[in-house]
């Protein structure tokens, strides 16, 4: 279901119960749902009124009625959650009285007892970007943490009022959504993103925090109502941007940038540009911050032991907020956690001296171009940053009988700007090696630059378009 309060309501209640929530992506299709209610052994879906006018129940139905026999034992029992009504039961009620084995009511005392630090409270599935979504199971204990580090980093009061957009299927409106309540401010959540209206929300209620993707803030700067001073009572930011977007961004009014790298396996986010820093705008501008809660290191590719400073390598997280691995998936738990505690993301970044973080992409996503590495977020921000109307670029491997593979610049312009490859070649030239200088374009009209619900570019959506123009 979107976010509104009767979610807010349902989340707690879990909490409370000792039941494990399974936030599931309102996008999926009905046979997607399913899959990933099996995944986590779901024993209950509650189903909001609808996600962009459609029926959630009627989407699911076709699917649920295919299932015959003994597999119908399998599935959970759906409940239809509408909004709020006083004349409703609660679905904290509806779910204490299935607290306990047997259908025996839950007590309060029972409650409290059966909820350890230790025990799961989410199974989050992520975002699928290589394969189908795993279930990430996060405790109380890694709630708690990823949500207190995020409040100090934004030194979260009281007096603060925090504009929640996002999907709350994303691990980072989970951590949002606490930490803004234990810090007692005020939450205003929107149900949907659209511009317009989260411009006009924020001004109304003197919005002091927001966190989204740079897309989000674009979008609103592109935005025919978006004025100069809009946004500024718009004091703290969480941002997961490139750097080739932040003057753009800053451009809005914005003091504080605060970019962050995070993963589902991390509640919150593994680093964080704090509030406190916000006049090193050179860092502010390039890293992804500090640690949060726990320590990052660098693994050396392709070799063993850890990276010196400013030695790009994979990025390596542990701390309290660290998932405890995947539900029901012990042999891939086991192959992205080390024996020293450390989960093995598959990104690639470097560290500075002072424990800064500068995040240079996936190690998928590395172009090998006549036998060099290439990454695609560094070709991606010089794009971004130099190219005369750019708006987007994402950067990705297609075949080439030559050099393997070729460094691949796929580019949303704006409206009125064309680019040739001879054009973004010369702006390389003299600035990127030339084994880093897109030997392929291709422009996308923004209509048909896939976005994905988080916010995200559809990377591999765009990088199959690419390998099929360019297969011969």
């Amino acid at each position: 279901m979107a976010s509104c309060p009767r979610w807010l309501e349902i989340l707690f209640a879990c909490l409370e119960i000792g039941a494990v929530l399974v936030p599931l992506n309102l996008t999926w299709t009905a046979s997607e749902i399913r899959k990933g209610l099996a995944l986590t052994g779901s024993k209950w879906l509650l189903v909001g009124s609808g996600h962009k006018g459609a029926s959630l129940a009627e989407r699911l139905a076709p699917v649920f009625a295919e299932v015959a026999g003994e597999m119908q034992e399998a599935l959970p029992q759906v409940l239809q959650v509408e909004a709020h009504d006083a004349g409703q039961t609660s679905p904290f009620r509806l779910l204490e009285a299935r607290g306990e084995p047997g259908g025996h009511g839950a007590t309060e005392e029972t409650s409290h007892a059966r909820c350890a630090p230790d025990d799961a409270a989410f199974l989050i599935l992520t975002s699928g970007s290589t394969s189908f979504p795993k279930p990430a199971i996060h405790t109380h204990e890694t709630v708690l943490c990823g949500a207190a580090s995020y409040a100090d980093g934004l030194e979260v009061h009281c007096d603060d009022v925090f504009m929640h957009c996002m999907p709350n299927y994303h691990v980072g409106s989970l951590a949002t959504a606490i930490l803004t309540l234990m810090r007692g401010a005020a939450l205003r959540l929107v149900t949907e993103f659209e511009p317009g209206r989260v411009l006009s929300l924020m001004q109304q209620d003197r919005a002091t925090l927001f966190w989204g993707f740079d897309t989000h803030f674009l979008m609103m700067r592109e935005h025919s109502g978006y004025s100069d001073g809009m946004l500024k009572t718009l004091q703290r930011t969480m941002v997961a941007a490139s750097p080739g977007n932040f003057d753009k961004i800053k451009a809005m009014g914005l003091s504080h940038i605060g970019s962050l790298y995070g993963s589902t396996e991390y509640m919150g986010s593994q680093t964080y540009f704090p509030y406190r820093d916000r006049f090193d705008i050179d860092r502010m501008r390039l890293s992804n911050g500090r640690a949060t809660s726990g320590e990052i290191r660098i693994a050396r590719i392709g070799a063993s032991g850890w990276a010196a400073s400013s030695e790009i390598g994979e990025i390596c997280v542990r701390g309290p907020a660290l998932f405890k691995g995947y539900y029901g998936l012990p042999e891939e738990s086991g192959a992205c956690i080390d024996d020293e505690g450390f989960f093995h993301s598959g990104d690639i970044g470097y560290l500075d001296n002072d424990g800064y973080l500068y995040y240079r992409g996936r190690l998928k996503e590395m172009v090998k171009s006549g036998g060099e590495n290439v990454s695609a977020l560094e070709v991606e921000n010089f794009l971004t940053e130099t190219v005369p109307g750019v708006v987007c670029a994402m950067v990705c491997a297609t075949p080439h009988p030559k050099w393997g593979e070729a460094v691949t610049a796929l580019l949303q312009m704006k409206a009125g700007y064309s680019c040739t490859v001879e054009e973004v070649q010369g702006y390389c030239r003299g600035s990127l090696a030339g084994y880093k200088i897109p030997k392929r374009v291709l422009v996308i009209d923004a209509a048909e630059w896939p976005i994905s619900p988080t916010g995200k570019v559809n990377r591999r959506a765009l990088a199959e378009r690419a390998k099929d123009l360019f297969a011969d």
